[in-house]
């Protein structure tokens, strides 16, 4: 009679937001299993709608605060999104993750915490977006490029990782954008460069991408292209969330949606379609050139009371 109350007591069940924060079942949308295993702890935390995998791994504590051996996360679609090793709370070994596509997202081999050797990152098409090579003392270089395979920057880091040196950073045809002298990270002088070569003027302060006038104007896109599908009804909840995620890229085009947090299809849809719709932003701006942006969005669908 003892031996169920007992299994209960080695595991631990609970209810996540879309945000990780505790929850009960009616406004969850992560389930975590903790199940006591040997000498550590094994959890697995799940899509709760697509009852699917989100998370796997090792524990050395029931609160998980320290991880301990392999993990793998996994995208909503099931395909992995990083997979790499821990070794009490510190990276170890090869870490690496993908795009929700399938294609590599980034690769590095880490030493207790710290990276070592040679670092990767892809563009989602595939093409190589980042190298930088790690030397013994910790100091590193740094080569980036483009979508298309052109050159973006180059430079050197510190051994605390902070710029250090001259810096380059090109316009997409190639041309200098500029040049920026660092000192242990502060920023020293600068130079700017027009696409043409020529020199312009340092006003140009590095920004993120902008909606029209500001949050208020995206505010009201989103609140005009969202609705209610009229076939669902709320129960046990005044609203529901879906997290999308849109890419600006130097023209101030909305690309790359998709949904990261889902709820059900047909809810997944009209936030996609809220997010495609989007006008033109004002491009993100830095080192004098415009570049791609990220934008997160959580996405509210409340019901009309009748």
């Amino acid at each position: 009679m003892l031996a169920p109350v007992l299994l209960k007591a080695q595991q631990i069940e609970k209810f996540y937001t879309y945000d990780w924060k505790e929850t009960g079942i009616n406004t969850a949308r992560f389930y975590s299993l903790v199940v006591k295993k040997d000498s550590v702890w094994y959890r697995t935390d799940y899509y709760l709608y697509e009852k699917k995998l989100q998370m796997e791994g090792y524990y050395v504590d029931s609160t998980c605060k320290v991880p301990y051996g392999l993990f793998r996360y996994y995208h909503p679609n099931g395909l992995v999104s990083s997979t790499g090793e821990f070794f009490y709370g510190k990276r170890n070994g090869t870490w690496t993750s993908y795009y929700s596509n399938g294609n590599m997202r980034d690769s590095a081999n880490y030493d207790l915490g710290a990276i070592t050797g040679n670092a990767y990152s892809w563009h989602s098409n595939g093409y190589l977006a980042d190298s930088t090579a790690f030397n013994s003392d910790g100091s590193s270089v740094s080569v980036s490029w483009f979508e298309d395979g052109t050159p973006a920057a180059a430079g050197r880091r510190d051994v605390n990782y902070k710029k250090h040196g001259t810096w380059q950073y090109f316009h997409r045809n190639g041309v200098l954008s500029a040049k920026e002298v660092f000192q242990n990270g502060t920023l020293v002088t600068k130079l700017h460069f027009d696409e043409q070569g020529a020199p312009t003027d340092t006003s140009n302060v590095d920004r993120p991408a902008i909606f029209q006038d500001g949050l208020k104007d995206w505010q009201k896109h989103v609140k005009r292209r969202l609705y209610f599908p009229s076939q669902y009804k709320l129960v046990n909840a005044d609203r529901i969330v879906v997290i999308v995620e849109g890419v600006i890229d130097e023209q101030g085009r909305m690309t790359e949606v998709e949904v990261t947090t889902s709820f059900h299809p047909d809810f997944d849809r009209i936030a996609v379609q809220m997010m495609k719709a989007s006008p033109k932003w004002k491009p993100a701006v830095q080192h004098n050139r415009n570049v791609k942006h990220k934008v997160r969005q959580a996405v509210y669908f409340a019901q009309d009371e009748e």
